[in-house]
């Protein structure tokens, strides 16, 4: 038996997995690497479908009047949610402050330029063809 992190693995799976590395270190290769990730791969999606999600205990840290008063903030039309730029906190604004901020910082032309179009997708096809050259 062999685990990591919390999964375990039969000695059979183990050296079904790591069949292909040989004894003296061999360096994977393109040839050799996709076989071990796509064993490793089928032995993880074993494990998955191996688990019952009736078996699994859920703790919440939250009371369910906690929780309550959460979801009605959350569908307040009043009111919006932010993560901070910084420190992991929660910025609540209301709407109308939150508008007139994005509009205040859209409308500054001191840090930001409008762009004639959206530059999306040609970034994402400069993105994928880098990847695609370096394999």
């Amino acid at each position: 038996m062999a685990e990591i992190t919390g999964l375990t693995f039969s000695a059979e799976e183990v050296v079904r997995i790591f069949a292909s590395v040989s004894p003296f270190g061999e360096t994977p290769t393109s040839k050799n690497v996709g076989a071990r990730i796509l064993a490793f791969e089928q032995a993880v999606l074993k494990d998955i479908s191996e688990v019952n999600p009736d078996t699994l205990k859920v703790f919440h840290n939250t009371t369910g009047d906690e929780k309550k008063v959460l979801q009605e903030i959350a569908n307040n039309n009043n009111i919006v949610l932010k993560p901070a730029d910084k420190g992991g906190a929660i910025v609540i604004q209301t709407t109308e402050n939150y508008q007139k901020e994005r509009l205040r910082l859209l409308g500054d032309t001191r840090n930001y330029e409008k762009l004639k179009e959206d530059p999306t997708e040609l970034l994402k096809t400069r993105i994928t063809s880098i990847w695609w050259s370096q394999r």
